[in-house]
């Protein structure tokens, strides 16, 4: 899984094919690279917008050029000889503990905010059914513990073995420093540029 079959066993896969190999690889190589340009114009346009929202006297022309130039210095990690092992440490930590934590952090916040009855009469107003109680179970309750399940699945397996046998320094500082960092570096911006 992971970039490696995207890189590594699909290309290997095509150049079996017994014919069209070259013109189904340039297809499929093409669909990634318009996957990926469409990937970052959302990436990019949320985050400039996001920093647009705090230093409303900077044009966000200039706030997507650093930002792209941001995004193009990091970048660079992924480029090196070492990238794809990179990749893959910071892609598994991201989608094994980065969103699955993120979810767990708003199914609590829109379930217990003060906010929620409105949101549930905006629903209830819109919908041509009744959600507010199973709803209200479902986030406040059910979300939670199902992400909170996956989560001590996933650390018991990281806790067993080193995620595809890398040194272990390797993903404590590409995996899961940054995620520790992220919460906190967000806190600090939030409260510099307010």
């Amino acid at each position: 899984g992971g970039p490696g079959l995207v890189f590594v066993v699909f290309p290997e896969a095509l150049n079996l094919l017994p014919a069209f190999n070259v013109v189904i690889a340039i297809l499929f190589f093409a669909t990634l690279l318009f996957l990926a340009v469409d990937s970052a114009f959302s990436l990019l346009e949320a985050l400039s917008l996001a920093i647009r929202d705090y230093m409303t006297n900077v044009s966000v022309e200039r706030i997507t050029l650093y930002v792209s130039i941001a995004g193009f210095l990091v970048g660079l990690l992924y480029a090196t000889k070492s990238g794809l092992y990179y990749l893959d440490i910071t892609d598994h930590f991201i989608v094994s503990y980065g969103l699955v934590i993120v979810g767990m952090l708003q199914a609590f916040l829109v379930g217990w905010s003060r906010h929620t009855p409105e949101l549930i009469g905006y629903i209830e107003n819109r919908s041509s059914f009744s959600i507010k109680k199973l709803w209200l179970i479902s986030v406040r309750y059910l979300t939670p513990i199902f992400l909170l399940v996956l989560l001590a699945i996933n650390l018991r397996a990281e806790l067993s073995a080193n995620y595809e046998g890398y040194p272990t320094e390797s993903l404590l500082l590409l995996g899961l420093l940054p995620l520790l960092l992220a919460p906190l570096i967000g806190y600090l911006l939030d409260k510099k540029l307010r």
